[in-house]
């Protein structure tokens, strides 16, 4: 079958967008949107963007099905997410959906050490943004205390 040749493609295009998605729920969904949201907002629609190219890509053309009910109900199960995430305006719903679907024959121990690794190197991140508060200009902090430190969805909770 011709989808067992690009089995690990499809592992590395999953890993990719769970990583995109895990950056923006802890850079870009910190506090670093009040303090620099011009770059903020592109960032996040990038991240978002990508991710969601990255794992509807994996779940379309890089997944494979027995049968074709399947592909009826992951298109279902799509435009129900979509839809209601749409108008009720939690795009994480859909997010949720895309990464669930998307995990259909990828080796999750290799998810799981991206994810890790990933989150990792966000908590690094985001704490020595939260050290380096205290140097940047006034305008900048008393916008802002710290960035995502003890966001309530950061990896300071996670942990």
């Amino acid at each position: 079958m011709l989808y067992h040749k690009y089995k690990p493609l499809a592992a590395r295009v999953y890993c990719t967008g769970l990583a995109l998605l895990l950056v923006l729920s802890e850079v870009f969904s910190s506090n670093v949107q009040d303090t620099l949201p011009g770059f903020s907002r592109i960032m996040r629609l990038g991240l978002t963007g990508c991710a969601v190219l990255l794992l509807a890509g994996k779940i379309i053309l890089l997944t494979g099905y027995e049968a074709r009910w399947q592909k009826v109900l992951i298109a279902v199960v799509l435009v129900y997410t979509a839809f209601s995430s749409w108008y009720g305006g939690d795009l994480w719903f859909f997010l949720a959906a895309l990464i669930g679907l998307g995990a259909k024959d990828v080796d999750l121990e290799t998810a799981l050490r991206v994810y890790l690794v990933t989150a990792v190197a966000g908590l690094v991140l985001v704490q020595a943004l939260h050290f380096a508060t205290p140097l940047m200009p006034y305008k900048f902090y008393c916008r802002n205390w710290d960035f995502g430190y003890g966001h309530y969805n950061g990896f300071g909770a996670r942990l």
